[in-house]
């Protein structure tokens, strides 16, 4: 997707010098969840557009949700969702 947003803003000569951000969501539900439900919160991902190299870019990606999903991780679940 980063691929492709990059793509087209260089098309439409939009480019933003900032990488664009994606807010994701992330699933909350553990085992013990067994109830049903969703359980849910989002994390802001860095999608890396102004990297022009692909590989480089699916690094800083996977670097971006790795790194949130740890803070996330460390929230009480009530604030992680209320985030």
């Amino acid at each position: 997707c980063a691929g492709a947003l990059r793509a087209y803003l260089i098309n439409e000569n939009a480019l933003p010098d900032a990488p664009l951000i994606a807010m994701v969501p992330v699933n909350l539900r553990t085992e013990g969840d067994a109830d049903g439900g969703n359980v849910v919160a989002g994390v802001l991902c860095n999608l890396a557009t102004d990297l022009v190299d692909p590989a480089k870019r699916l690094e800083a990606i996977q670097a971006s949700m790795r790194d949130n999903k740890k803070v996330l991780s460390q929230l009480p679940r009530g604030q992680a969702t209320a985030l």
